[in-house]
């Protein structure tokens, strides 16, 4: 158990970035570099159902943020745990796990959007 909520009773983290950032170089011994993310820090608990959203500009960090997420991607500084285990340091049985349990959807919910916005405008 991760951490503790309401009256003393602990729940579990799905998912946490602790102190998150990723900085690409361009080259292997360049000192610069470009900023994507910059000490992220959220969490999901695993027994509370969310439904999050990442939006912002382009260049904001959000496929950066995605690809973390994924594992696709390691951090340059900070942790990404899933279930309270680093997903840098998954091996094996335990990356297999995540990867089926973890996965990226493609599917966009705008053309519902766009007609709740529109039901409530109407």
């Amino acid at each position: 158990m991760s951490s503790v909520f309401g009256r003393g009773v602990a729940v579990a983290k799905l998912l946490e970035f602790r102190n998150v950032t990723k900085t690409y170089t361009r080259g292997m011994f360049s000192e610069a570099g470009t900023t994507a993310l910059a000490d992220f820090s959220m969490s999901l608990e695993e027994d509370k159902p969310t439904i999050m959203t990442v939006a912002g500009e382009s260049g904001s960090g959000k496929t950066t943020l995605a690809m973390l997420l994924l594992g696709f991607i390691d951090p340059t500084k900070g942790e990404i745990l899933y279930k309270g285990k680093n997903i840098s340091k998954l091996r094996g049985a335990e990356r297999l796990t995540f990867r089926r349990e973890v996965q990226p959807s493609s599917k966009t919910h705008l053309p519902y959007l766009t007609r709740f916005i529109r039901l409530i405008t109407c």
